[in-house]
């Protein structure tokens, strides 16, 4: 709409060589590229930004790991099927779902304009929580078990892995190499020996939670890694 109350056709399309930020450079397409080319990738040229991917993934200590950050803004703040909550949470956890991975973690920074309403920023709040419960992204417990196992399996012990299971015996977190499934021995220690592997399993109760480690002594060649920990 104009000015003057008419309707005309509006059209974002930014000239090429424009010296101001218009809103097409938002838009995703040639305008946005060539702003990244041109700009961005001159002046932050590494390996991750120069894959052009949703997020950059990363090899740290031999775990693949994605990275991805964004930000936001919407005006109205809440519209149908959503606010720029369920927006911002839903696009960051999209981002990671392009790279292939899954959402462990997510950090979130806050610009607050002066005199906008407690009860606005409650809302979006509980909109954000919302849509990331519904991602598993807050089940942050379940993330530093994944992460407390991985650091406790030496990368240099193939052979080795173990399991975390909860008061019903569903396994919740796992590491290391798994060709063997794990079960949890009746006492605390247990040896399996078969025609085709033999392994050493140990079980650990603390509170609610019981560990099984195992230990591959050997294996036939047909005993293949069926799993190995994110």
């Amino acid at each position: 709409m104009a000015d003057d109350g008419t309707f005309a056709p509006l059209c974002p399309v930014a000239a090429s060589d424009t010296e101001t930020v218009q809103l097409a450079h938002g838009g995703g397409g040639g305008t946005r590229t060539r702003l990244i080319e041109r700009l961005f990738l001159e002046a932050f040229d590494n390996a991750p930004p120069a894959r052009r991917h949703d997020g950059a993934a990363l090899a740290i200590d031999g775990a693949r790991l994605a990275f991805s950050t964004d930000s936001y803004v919407v005006s109205p703040l809440f519209f149908p099927g959503g606010d720029i909550g369920t927006l911002a949470v839903n696009g960051t956890v999209n981002d990671l779902a392009m790279c292939g991975a899954r959402p462990l973690y997510l950090s979130a920074g806050f610009i607050l304009e002066e005199g906008l309403p407690m009860a606005t920023l409650r809302r979006v709040v509980a909109s954000m929580k919302a849509a990331a419960q519904a991602a598993d992204v807050t089940d942050t417990v379940r993330a530093a078990q994944f992460a407390a196992l991985g650091a406790a399996v030496s990368p240099g012990a193939p052979a080795t892995s173990v399991v975390l299971f909860d008061s019903t015996g569903h396994p919740v977190a796992w590491a290391g190499r798994h060709r063997v499934p794990v079960t949890l021995p009746h006492g605390e220690l247990d040896a399996t020996i078969t025609p085709f592997y033999a392994v050493l399993t140990a079980r650990r109760q603390q509170g609610p939670w019981t560990a099984g480690s195992q230990v591959l002594l050997a294996a036939d060649s047909a005993v293949r890694v069926q799993h190995r920990s994110p």
